[in-house]
């Protein structure tokens, strides 16, 4: 039995040296997953993204296909993306997914 969904928030921040943070909490599933997918398409081009899983309590595939798409997308444009996973689900699903061998997550 699953425990009842911890309320989606996103907070983007940008520092001085055009770092971009996306710091989210809760559930990270197909009804709150477009919320990142908005933030990631009016982003533009930082010197690097950092994507905060750390308060993160359930991430499903739409999240992973989030990362794996924020991943390209800095890719292309020649910059970096970190995940900060902690040491809870999104690290555990990060490790099972083996995104962990391609993906920066500390």
């Amino acid at each position: 039995m699953r425990v009842p969904a911890v309320p989606f928030e996103l907070e983007v921040t940008e520092a001085v040296d055009d770092v971009v943070t996306f710091r989210v909490v809760g559930d990270v599933d197909l009804t709150s997953v477009g919320s990142l997918d908005r933030a990631l398409d009016s982003l533009g081009q930082p010197t690097s993204l950092i994507v905060d899983l750390e308060a993160v309590s359930f991430l499903d595939t739409s999240g992973v296909r989030f990362l794996i798409r924020a991943h390209k997308h800095m890719d292309q444009i020649g910059r970096q993306l970190t995940a900060l996973a902690g040491s809870g689900a999104p690290r555990r699903i990060l490790e099972v997914t083996e995104l962990v061998q391609f993906l920066d997550i500390r």
